[in-house]
């Protein structure tokens, strides 16, 4: 259904203004307006998009240029911002994807430019990633750059031929050496191929398979493919890619010639397993200004597999800057800390790594809400380094994220958490190798799910009892039978079950936990004053002064369906008084005023709910509904020369808009209580001829010059009359002679 275009040129028009201004917040709201009236319009959406991004929320910007891609699949610019904010947002593979789709949409629209940049862009993030470096070869070839197909040619066989790829990677080196006949790097892997093949080894055995490697030892894979990438083409290998200072080494240095065949011996051997030969070269790298990223991260390894763990977490901790390297660094800062024996710095690097992984699987409406529940997990251990719970949990982390199936294994634990996932309380994995028989619980946990939402209760609780045997204090397991008491229909069983486990978490130190139950014991009984109550206390205590602002609101109208007025009034007062503690409070007071006003309404308070709206419309003078309010009420007490003036501006405004609906409606409805006020019957007549509305305004004329000669006005009777015959009702004759018996020549008509 189309929507009000005047009202979406105009809040477009704001937004832009506002844009211009580099007020985003006030832009995104103008946005949002727009977007109400034409959800479709993608210039609105790309819009919002914008403006979320230069607000810092990411996410909601991710989400609006999705949007716009939906609308435009053909949006180049569109897609480029969603690569790049997932590549903000560490989402690598995602961001790789991203700018490989763009860059065969680009393609398709002739724009080999930017698919060239697109595929650089795919590369750059996952130098392993085949599918883009064999377009970006391609593209370079077709545009005759012969040194830059080489280069990714060349890359391409090697990274076949570490994936036992052997055929693919013949096939690469043989392009290669179409292009450069004597390129060393393809003659050298092709002997080297020969050889392998002589020797009678298998090629399953001539190199460790991608899909195998560990997160850390897959990084190492890739680290070397890169230096070796840099050694063959022009890239610098001085390097600030993570923001170090050089040294003086410039491009076409006499010093850069040393530093190639330094690094290229520090690849050979670390290739070769030569561990003392390898970290000896790199150092001497770094010692001569090379800050490359990849260096650094295989320096920080080899110092780590020579127990340096001091020199080690050094160099690692600069790597984490790097999105792409986050993951194995984490990890391999979490083995060198666990080797110290610092156990919560081991912790929270095991912490991360696996909630990166995580957020490779969830989507990321959900990403919030997951790094809340590994905050928890972090915060409930900290400062408990010598504790054995502890202990178990560092030790599970280490065995889960080894041995060549660690990816299998996260995909398929995320596959059957986000089974058993409950809006605001995500479960993670953490929480479940710190438990005795923890894989047993999830399959449980997923079971008792599944019955549930087959409408089998009784079996998904005997399921939870089974469960809570094997580890009683486990929480999430009081979670799920709560739920089912909900599901059953037993309300207060469920509530109470949910205020023991909020208890619960409370005094485990989870705060955020205990905020996430009572909102699920409201919704199994959303009456609940005193569940409401604790949870607006826990939301002051930890300043999220918005929620607990909100929650009041609830509470309120939950006094007021009760008929305890008084009560909901009170408390609409003490929301007031957390308005000195939000960034929002203008908002905030113009939305509880209004909710105090209503109900002095309905109690027949006229005065006081007058002045209530009259204080609202100072806090916001374009409150429409604050304003038709106004008009109401000043007509209840018999100020009708403030009504009119205050309800002919809102007419004004109105039609400014091109809304006469609502105004009508309102008219209609003060005519209705008032039907015998002169003054609203002819502004409600000259509305309905002003939308063309004849047969309504005709009926409304007519009551109005009734009215008008029964008040003895019989002049404005006339004039009345004449509006009406110029409408040119089908009873014209009978309103003409009625004129004249008023004492009006017709041919005056």
């Amino acid at each position: 259904m189309a929507g009000d275009r005047a009202a979406f040129e105009n809040a477009v028009k704001k937004a832009h203004s506002y844009a211009w201004e580099k007020r985003w917040m006030k832009a995104i709201e103008q946005y949002e307006v727009a977007i109400t009236q034409f959800p479709d319009d993608a210039t609105a959406h790309s819009g919002l998009a914008f403006a979320y991004f230069k607000d810092g929320r990411l996410r909601e910007a991710l989400r609006e240029y999705r949007k716009v891609c939906e609308l435009g699949p053909d949006d180049a610019e569109a897609r480029q911002k969603v690569a790049e904010i997932l590549e903000e947002l560490g989402r690598v593979t995602d961001a790789v994807e991203a700018w490989t789709t763009l860059g065969e949409l680009s393609v398709q629209r002739k724009d080999l430019g930017r698919a060239l940049e697109a595929w650089q862009e795919a590369v750059r993030l996952r130098p392993v990633n085949k599918q883009a470096r064999r377009r970006l070869a391609e593209a370079y070839a077709f545009r005759s750059n012969t040194g830059e197909a080489v280069k990714e040619y060349l890359a391409l066989a090697r990274l076949h031929h570490g994936d036992g790829e052997y055929d693919r990677a013949v096939e690469y080196c043989q392009r290669v050496l179409s292009l450069d006949a004597g390129n060393k790097g393809a003659r050298s892997l092709l002997e080297r191929m020969v050889s392998d093949a002589e020797a009678g080894l298998a090629a399953e055995t001539l190199v460790v398979r991608r899909e195998e490697l560990g997160p850390v030892e897959l990084a190492v894979q890739q680290t070397l493919a890169r230096l070796a990438e840099a050694l063959l083409g022009d890239e610098e290998l001085v390097d600030a890619m993570i923001g170090t200072e050089l040294d003086g080494f410039e491009p076409g240095s006499e010093g850069s010639p040393e530093i190639a065949t330094i690094i290229g011996r520090a690849v050979d051997s670390h290739s070769r397993g030569e561990v003392d030969e390898a970290l000896s070269y790199y150092e001497q790298a770094v010692e001569m200004g090379v800050t490359r990223v990849e260096v650094l991260f295989n320096l920080g390894l080899l110092h780590r597999a020579r127990s340096r763990l001091e020199e080690a977490i050094e160099l690692l901790e600069k790597t984490l800057e790097v999105s792409e390297y986050r993951l194995p660094s984490h990890l391999a800062l979490g083995q060198c800390h666990w080797s110290r024996g610092e156990v919560d710095q081991a912790l929270y690097h095991f912490l991360q790594a696996m909630m990166i992984m995580d957020l490779e699987s969830v989507g990321e409406d959900r990403a919030d809400e997951l790094a809340r529940s590994y905050q928890v997990v972090s915060d409930s251990h900290r400062g408990q380094g010598d504790g054995r719970q502890t202990h178990v949990l560092v030790h599970a982390l280490t065995e889960f994220l080894s041995g060549s199936d660690w990816n299998s294994r996260v995909a398929e634990a995320r596959r059957k958490l986000d089974c058993m996932a409950e809006e605001g309380t995500i479960p993670i994995l953490p929480e479940f190798l710190e438990l005795p028989g923890g894989d047993e619980l999830l399959d449980i946990m997923v079971r008792s799910r599944e019955y549930l939402t087959n409408d089998a209760p009784f079996i998904a609780l005997e399921e939870c009892y089974r469960a809570i045997r094997i580890a009683p204090t486990y929480l999430p397991l009081h979670l799920r039978l709560a739920e089912i008491f909900a599901h059953q229909g037993k309300a207060e069983e469920a509530v109470s079950k949910y205020a023991s486990i909020a208890d619960a978490y409370l005094m485990r130190d989870s705060p955020r936990k205990a905020i996430e139950v009572y909102r699920r014991a409201l919704q199994a009984a959303p009456m609940s004053i005193s569940i409401r109550e604790k949870l607006i206390d826990l939301l002051i205590e930890h300043d999220m002064i918005d929620s607990a602002l909100d929650q009041y609101m609830a509470l309120g109208e939950s006094y007021y369906r009760l008929a305890r007025v008084d009560t909901a009034l009170d408390k609409y007062e003490e929301a007031l008084g957390l308005l000195p503690r939000t960034a929002n409070a203008s908002e905030w007071e113009v939305r509880i005023l209004h909710r105090a006003a209503d109900l002095h309404v309905q109690r027949v308070q006229w005065k006081r709910a007058l002045s209530i709206y009259e204080k609202i419309l100072q806090l916001s003078p374009g409150d429409e509904q604050a304003r038709l309010r106004f008009v109401e009420l000043q007509w209840k007490l018999g100020k009708e020369e403030v009504a009119l003036k205050e309800l002919d501006a809102l007419i004004v405004h109105y039609g400014k808009l091109g809304d006469f609906q609502k105004i009508t409606n309102f008219l209609q409805e003060l005519v209705a209580a008032n039907p015998k006020d002169i003054s609203l019957r002819s502004r409600l007549s000259r509305v309905y001829i002003e939308l063309g509305r004849t047969k309504e305004a005709i009926v409304e004329l007519d009551t109005l010059g009734e009215l008008q000669l029964e008040a003895g006005r019989k002049e404005d009777a006339k004039e009345t009359l004449r509006t009406i015959i110029s409408l040119q009702p089908d009873e014209v004759e009978g309103y003409t002679q009625l004129l004249r018996d008023l004492g009006e020549e017709t041919n005056r008509v």
